[in-house]
């Protein structure tokens, strides 16, 4: 058995690929120790010939190819394919700094812990690059219940080293068919873990691509974003029912909770989505229980500008087309502020 499995799902990255497998090539201390699976998620250019070429000159990659099905159903077939003590994710237009697995050795070889967050670069694609610390980072091992109700924890999945036996016991697996899946399966990694290592070492270099998931803004994209993150909250409320209010575990996710009901419910009144579309997707933040908006247990966990207001209006029960009413009214209040400053200075 290899001490690290290292999965990087693949589709249609021929022109990043190459740069994320340089990278683990670089960590060659570790390849006698080490197995990279490639998941070839049915792409059409060159991704795959690329994972077979590679897994043909070296013994330790090995290649799945499968039909297109989606980030995680590739994540989840390299989870099923491995074999090592623990496994570390790896986008495939991202790259591990050079230092990367010796650092984890020396952490993993001396603390026997089921997790180990470190941070990360993030580059975009100007050519600007922004150091991405941990908000906590102790640099020692800890109880992560001890920890979780009052720190911020990145949802990246990539952010992280995973034991493998603390996975399987889990059932720990990727939500299917949806983006965001980083914050239902961190959110459960991080409640279930019970020990845990978390750095300011930056061993994960992130590039930001335009017109990335994260980046895109056509009503369309939006759309899915916000589905996915409705299904994601519905599977949180249900595993946080599973918690006393009092636990480490509860708060934690009350604070996820909150954040991404934030989120979605801007987007609903904030975005161009069509109007009954938006309308059916505030209805089912209402039925999880997330609306009205809930109170934050730590404001310096998650706290956003104008959160307090906008939980205030949604405990007025108001119907959903009296928010894009009110947006609409600023919008234009707003449009004839500027119009007036732009007026008085060229007057």
């Amino acid at each position: 058995m290899s001490k690290y499995s290292v999965i990087i799902p693949v589709f249609n990255v021929e022109d990043f690929l190459p740069r994320a497998i340089e990278s683990v090539l670089r960590q060659e201390d570790f390849h006698g120790d080490m197995e990279l699976i490639l998941v070839d998620d049915g792409s059409t250019d060159s991704s795959g010939q690329i994972c077979d070429d590679f897994a043909r000159r070296h013994a330790w990659a090995q290649v799945i190819h499968q039909p297109n099905r989606g980030l995680s159903a590739a994540r989840n077939a390299g989870l099923d394919r491995a074999t090592g003590e623990y496994v570390v994710f790896l986008d495939a237009d991202d790259w591990f700094d050079a230092r990367a697995f010796s650092f984890f050795e020396n952490v993993l070889s001396s603390e026997g812990v089921d997790l180990l967050g470190f941070s990360h670069v993030r580059h975009l694609s100007t050519g600007v690059e922004i150091a991405a610390p941990l908000a906590y980072a102790a640099g020692k091992k800890v109880f992560v219940a001890d920890i979780l109700a009052d720190n911020y924890f990145s949802p990246v999945v990539w952010g992280y080293v995973y034991k493998r036996s603390f996975l399987e016991s889990g059932k720990l697996r990727f939500i299917e068919g949806i983006l965001h899946e980083d914050e239902d399966f961190t959110s459960r990694v991080l409640c279930l873990a019970k020990t845990g290592y978390f750095t300011r070492f930056a061993g994960y270099h992130y590039f930001q691509r335009e017109n990335s998931t994260m980046t895109r803004t056509d009503p369309g994209h939006i759309q899915r974003r916000v589905s996915s993150y409705l299904v994601v909250l519905e599977k949180l409320v249900e595993f946080q029912a599973g918690f006393s209010k009092a636990s480490a575990q509860w708060i934690f996710l009350e604070h996820r909770l909150c954040a991404i009901s934030y989120s979605v419910f801007r987007r609903l009144v904030f975005s161009t989505l069509d109007y009954s579309l938006a309308r059916g997707f505030f209805h089912r933040l209402q039925r999880a229980g997330l609306l009205p908006l809930r109170k934050v247990p730590l404001r310096k966990v998650f706290w956003r500008p104008y959160y307090g207001c906008y939980r205030l209006l949604t405990k007025l029960h108001l119907p959903f087309w009296s928010f894009r009413l009110i947006y609409s009214f600023t919008i234009r209040v707003s449009d004839l502020q500027k119009r007036m400053l732009s007026s008085n200075k060229n007057g």
